[in-house]
């Protein structure tokens, strides 16, 4: 299983005798990543394209109503699937913008433009991009599905959004634009968070492979 809280809910329904194992998957971990400061705008990135268990509607009608509100000041990126996402209600802000889905060997300059990054999503098993956010002391705001309750902790290392999703999303997002100070919390929290390497996934794969071969 790639998370605890998964594996728990598993076995909330099936009943087995057998030993399992927890092994989460790895990330490659950048341990120099730039201070982020604050400026005029905060900035926020969503990478779920316009699938609808990323959270897609839910984040087009966040980011379109606090577009609307012209006192907050708020930048947004979104990645994924870019022919669809430039023809939502989202293209007419001048403060959003719509790419593909990028390159990993980019993440690293993707990542360090953003201050918060959202996933609001209905499904997940472990959540690659939360770790990959909190990794780059981007502030993740997200829903608390399998995997991410596992890392985030409320008002510790990021946000974990309630339905329902619309109005938490909104709710959270507003209340930072209004007290950016909250980041400066938060980020102290990433730093202190422990992320799975791709290494320490190796070894506790080829652990389990010793063992299984005693």
């Amino acid at each position: 299983f790639p998370s605890k809280s998964f594996a728990k809910y598993y076995f909330s329904h099936l009943k087995l005798k057998n030993e399992y194992s927890i092994i989460s998957h790895g990330i490659d971990l950048k341990l120099n990543s730039k201070k982020k400061d604050f400026n005029k705008s905060i900035k926020c990135i969503y990478t779920g394209g316009a699938a609808t268990r990323k959270g897609w509607k839910i984040v087009e009608d966040v980011i379109s109503n606090i577009c609307i509100d012209k006192s907050l000041n708020i930048k947004f990126r979104v990645y994924g699937d870019k022919n669809k996402t430039r023809k939502s209600k989202l293209k007419k802000f001048s403060n959003v913008e719509v790419f593909d889905s990028f390159d990993p060997k980019d993440i690293d300059n993707v990542m360090q433009w953003a201050d918060i990054g959202i996933a609001p999503s209905f499904f997940e098993t472990y959540s690659r991009i939360v770790r990959e956010y909190i990794n780059f002391n981007v502030i993740p705001i997200a829903s608390g599905v399998f995997g991410v309750s596992d890392i985030v902790k409320d008002n510790v290392n990021g946000i974990i959004i309630k339905r329902p999703y619309f109005e938490n999303l909104f709710q959270a997002l507003k209340t930072i634009i209004n007290n950016p100070q909250i980041l400066t919390k938060l980020r102290q929290g990433l730093k202190e968070t422990s992320i799975v390497s791709k290494e320490d996934e190796f070894n506790e794969i080829f652990d389990l492979y010793k063992k299984l071969i005693k």
